[in-house]
Parts: structure tokens; C-alpha cells; sequence
């Protein structure tokens, strides 16, 4: 039961309950029972409640009947005899505590009966998360790779993480053949194009790019595409040169027999072959894989023998059989180009196979050509080379490393993928070489 006064009294107590909270009766009827309620008559008494909020956290604290909401109200004036519940509300990353000063509290609920002048306290707490995500970022008119260690983010493909708090991460950015790393952002610290963040938040950081094009990355290219037709050209005359023309910039290596390879700084490359010139079909700015560049070969021989083959007809198609993996152009009158992976070249004509006896591979001189692009592009991170390129097999297959005198390693291995030895560990470059 609750004893509400008329206007111009106040209530005064209670009796023959069982249990009493301010203008509240509480009683169990297990019988005949009188209970009373006594009210005086005069003016109502006024009372001051005064709610504090405590703690490093915070909240707002309402009341019911209201006249709090501390926010910005956290003092009010009630009545003699009302029966006040507050309610605690915590912001977010804070929490509910406890409570001082109350009759009774369940949880973030606080209740009493005002009596006399009050003061009640909620007390709040920061919220610690478990964990919180970083977020990689990359930005300029460059492009890279970055990865992170703990792994998690390769970004490429995967730009943010989750991780424990308080995990320190460290992200590296391998900038691609045709880009330079210019800085990062957002970061604790940074060392060239390494960040470290503690993921103490909610992170984002962002590395900066410039893209560059290298005489270095374009002669690398070249020199991939030599090897592979070496007979077709002779012996190089000279080393790459630079040269510009109304078109654009672009490097050139000529060869005795009076044929040249030409990369343009757009990405395109060409070869001057028997007075004529053909597009290889590949670009030196993208990242190279064994489609492109059985593409640029078979597509050379067809600019030799277009009256053969005549139109081409669909695009290059991938097939794998129980020979092997190979790729095969077919033209409009039924003829055919194909490139196995094994570097054999085969041309159907006339409803038969030849073998045009020549490869459209040199996985160690290509392997070779990309570990000395790369190196090229951070030369000052490994030092000189210590030695020549090296063969070896493992459980895992064959690769090619180049080490440096101050014991960082470049590796390619044959199925395409590309690391890096460097402060004791192994490091994934993202990219592949075939």
C-alpha cells in the first residue's frame, strides 16, 4: 500500500505492517489485520535531492517521478514523502558501477523515500574492449602490397584485421614495379616503409604511393623478354636507352640483327622485328603471370604469320589435360597457336601439328631478370648482392634466392610467388613473377 496525502498535508508514518518504506506498506494477510496510516495536517515539507556521478566512466541518471536527468539536472526539489526510483544510464564504452546513498538498488536501479535533504551517488566505469580493428590504407597515384605481423592483413585483398588489445602490429608496404613508397600516416611510429601501431582503438593508418617509372623495372621486362627469344634477336647492342618521341617516353634495347625491344612508359611493349613493328600484347606496369606472357609469345608469332592464321577468334583460352597446362589462340579459318607450360610452342594448320621448336621460357633467367627488378627498387634495404642467383629444392619445390651482403634474401619460387629474407624473417611480397 501507498499513502498519498491530500494538498495542504503530509504523511506521517505507518503502522501495523509488516515491512515499511517511506509512504510504502508491505504486509502478508494471513488473517484479520488493521493497518493505519497517519497524515498531519499543515503544509507539505520540501526536500533537495542531489545526484553525483563518480568513477572514470560515464552516464546519464534519470529519475521517476522526474525532475532528474543528470546530463544537465542533477539536483531537484521533491516533495516530503515521494517516493523517488533513479535509473543509470551508461555512454557507450562505460559501464554501470554502483550506487551509495540509496534505501534499496537492484542493478542500475536505485529507489527511496524523500525524508529529509539527499545526496545519492552513481558510480561509473570506462569499458575495456577485448579487441579492436586496424585498417590499412594506401593512397597517391601509386600502388603497393602491405602486408602485416602479425598476419592478418594483405592489402591487396584484405585491408583490416581484428586483434587483441594491445597488440603492437607491424605493416610493411612493397610497393609494385611501377610505384616508389612515399610515407605513412596514422601510425605510432615509422621506420622507412615500415608502421608500427598498438591497437589500443579502433586504427586506421594509410600509406602514401608515387608511381614511378624506372629505366631499372622497364630493363628488367626487357631483358625477361630477350631470354625467352634471344634466338630471334642476336646479342644486344648496347644497354637500355632512353628516348623520347611525340607519343610519350619510352626505353629501348636494340640487337645486333637491327631488331629492338621497347617499353613505353605507359606500360606497353613492342618489337621491332624483319622492318616491322608488333605489340608484344603484355604491359611492363602490371604483375606479370604465365596467361600474360604466353599471350605476348604467341601473339609475336602470330604477327610474323598473320596471312596463315587469319582473324583471331575469342581470346585465349586456358586448358589443362593429361599432358599437362597449356594455352591455345584460335583463329577464324581453324588454324591454332598453342604455348604449353613446359615452353613448347606448337602451331595446328591445315588439320596438322607443328612444333615451331623454340620456348616461350627461361624460368631461370626470367626468375633472375624479376629478383634483380626488385632489388633495383629497394637496393638500399639489402645492400650489394653476395653472389650470383642460386638454384635450390626443397620439400615445397624449387625456387631461386639472391642473397646480400648484409643477409636479407630475395625468393622466386617456380610456382610464381615471391619472398623476401629480411630482419629474421620471411615476408611475402604479395605478387607474382609468373
Amino acid at each position: 500500500m501507498t499513502a498519498t496525502p491530500d494538498s495542504g498535508n503530509s504523511f506521517s508514518g505507518w503502522s501495523g505492517c509488516d515491512t515499511t518504506s517511506g509512504a510504502q506498506c508491505t504486509l502478508s494477510v494471513s488473517g484479520n489485520k488493521t493497518v493505519t496510516a497517519t497524515f498531519s495536517q499543515g503544509l507539505t515539507s520540501q526536500y533537495v535531492l542531489t545526484l553525483t556521478k563518480t568513477g572514470a566512466g560515464s552516464g546519464t541518471v534519470t529519475s521517476s517521478p522526474t525532475g532528474i536527468s543528470c546530463g544537465t539536472t542533477c539536483s531537484n526539489t521533491f516533495t516530503s514523502g515521494t517516493f523517488l526510483t533513479l535509473t543509470a544510464v551508461p555512454d557507450s564504452g562505460s559501464a554501470f558501477s554502483s550506487w551509495s546513498g540509496c534505501d534499496s538498488a537492484t542493478g542500475s536501479t536505485c529507489s527511496f523515500t524523500m525524508s529529509t535533504n539527499k545526496t545519492v551517488w552513481a558510480a561509473f566505469t570506462t569499458q575495456t574492449a577485448s579487441s579492436y580493428t586496424l585498417t590499412a590504407g594506401k593512397s597517391g597515384s601509386g600502388n603497393a602490397t602491405i602486408t602485416s605481423s602479425p598476419g592478418g592483413i594483405t592489402c591487396g585483398s584484405t585491408c583490416s584485421k581484428t586483434y587483441s588489445a594491445g597488440t603492437t602490429v607491424t605493416l610493411d608496404a612493397w610497393p609494385d614495379n611501377n610505384s616508389s613508397f612515399t610515407s605513412w600516416s596514422g601510425c605510432d611510429s615509422s621506420s622507412g616503409s615500415t608502421c608500427y601501431v598498438s591497437v589500443s582503438s579502433d586504427r586506421t593508418v594509410s600509406a602514401a604511393l608515387t608511381l614511378t617509372l624506372s629505366n631499372d623495372n622497364a630493363s628488367a621486362w626487357i631483358k625477361a623478354l630477350y631470354n625467352q627469344y634471344s634466338s630471334w634477336f642476336g646479342s644486344p647492342s648496347g644497354s637500355v636507352t632512353t628516348a623520347t618521341a611525340a607519343s610519350g617516353t619510352y626505353y629501348v634495347q636494340w640487337y645486333t640483327n637491327g631488331a629492338a625491344l621497347v617499353a613505353w612508359t605507359d606500360g606497353n611493349m613492342y618489337t621491332y622485328y624483319n622492318g616491322s613493328w608488333y605489340s608484344l600484347g603484355i604491359s611492363w606496369q602490371s604483375t606479370n603471370n604465365l596467361y600474360v606472357a604466353a599471350t605476348g609469345a604467341l601473339n609475336s608469332i602470330y604477327n610474323q604469320y598473320v596471312s596463315w592464321y587469319g582473324a583471331m577468334s575469342g581470346n585465349m583460352l586456358t586448358i589443362t589435360s593429361s599432358s599437362g597446362i597449356y594455352y591455345v589462340q584460335w583463329y577464324s579459318n581453324g588454324a591454332a597457336l598453342t604455348a604449353w607450360t613446359d615452353g613448347n610452342i606448337y602451331g595446328y594448320y591445315n588439320g596438322s601439328w607443328y612444333d615451331f621448336k623454340t620456348s616461350w621460357t627461361n624460368i631461370a633467367s626470367d626468375a633472375s631478370a624479376w629478383l634483380t627488378a626488385i632489388y633495383n627498387q629497394y637496393s638500399s634495404w639489402f645492400g650489394s648482392p653476395s653472389g650470383g642467383v642460386l638454384t635450390a629444392t626443397a620439400s615445397s619445390g624449387t625456387y631461386y634466392t639472391q642473397w646480400f651482403t648484409n643477409g636479407a634474401a630475395l625468393v622466386a619460387w617456380t610456382d610464381g610467388n615471391m619472398y623476401t629474407w629480411y630482419n629474421n624473417s620471411w615476408i611475402g611480397l604479395g605478387i607474382s613473377w609468373r
